[in-house]
């Protein structure tokens, strides 16, 4: 009967062996709740070169001016916004025709200019 134990405790007696004597894995486990850091525009996408030589640059600093270049503007332009936030409101968009037009931050934090507004459905 002891023979009869020790072969069933035998594989039970190795595998604690073998757990003690080998090094413990090393687990990370994130911090619980929601993360401390807000993302940023430049998490997502690298700065901007500056405006390529023949495009027409356009500096503005208003809602209606931003609105007026943006829908107005030529092939090759560069329209830079102040710093700010631009809050755009039922009748506000932007619609750009033309090819080539970008729009970016005057002061290249691009974290510095934000549009808010509702998405225009059609």
């Amino acid at each position: 009967m002891s023979h009869r134990i020790v072969r069933l405790l035998l594989p039970f007696v190795l595998l604690l062996f073998l757990s003690l004597s080998s090094p413990s894995p090393v687990v990370s486990v994130p911090p619980a709740g929601p993360p401390s850091v807000v993302s940023q525009a430049s998490d997502y996408c690298p700065p901007l070169d500056p405006p390529p030589p023949g495009h027409t640059v356009v500096d503005v600093s208003s809602k209606a001016d931003l609105i007026y270049q943006a829908n107005n503007a030529s092939s090759e332009t560069t329209i830079r916004i102040a710093d700010g936030t631009y809050t755009f409101a039922d009748g506000d968009y932007i619609r750009i025709t033309a090819s080539n037009v970008t729009i970016r931050s005057a002061s290249g934090n691009r974290d510095a200019v934000v549009i808010d507004g509702e998405p225009l459905n059609e």
